[in-house]
């Protein structure tokens, strides 16, 4: 598209990747976890219950 910067594909899926890893940090912040948790609780063995 003209007026886009050329990086813009490469940032879009770039934030695409990372965003459930994002989520999840929210998640584990917003109930007082570290963010250390986040490779444990995307691949599912760690259960957050939101409080």
């Amino acid at each position: 598209m003209p007026g886009l910067h050329y990086l813009c594909a490469g940032y879009k899926k770039f934030f695409r990747h990372i965003r459930k890893y994002l989520r999840t940090m929210a998640t584990l912040l917003e109930n007082d976890l570290p963010v250390s948790y986040v490779m444990e609780a995307v691949k599912g063995s760690l259960i957050i219950k939101k409080s």
